[in-house]
């Protein structure tokens, strides 16, 4: 975070007209503006487990219709199985 506080300062991001919000986040705003002590803190509050969800599914028994795989993670017969790449996610 410091490091893109420092990047749009520099005089090609100022001719491009790029900023970052001065909105604090209310429970870090105690640490002060952009202190060490406020970025630990931000970075806490919005840091998501590193985990991928795009590739889950339901897993359930035969009988089950919005199941995907068994237990034993075979396929379920299904009228249609979409498969898509990873790569191909947008973020």
């Amino acid at each position: 975070m410091q490091f893109a506080r420092r990047l749009v300062g520099t005089q090609i991001m100022k001719d491009w007209d790029f900023e970052l919000t001065n909105r604090l986040l209310p429970d870090c705003a105690k640490h002060g503006n952009y202190t060490q002590a406020y970025l630990e803190c931000h970075l806490r509050h919005i840091t998501l487990p590193g985990m991928a969800p795009i590739g889950t599914c339901r897993i359930g028994a035969a009988a089950d219709p919005a199941a995907v795989v068994d237990p034993l993670l075979r396929c379920v017969p299904c009228i249609i199985l979409h498969h898509r790449h990873t790569e191909q996610t947008p973020l």
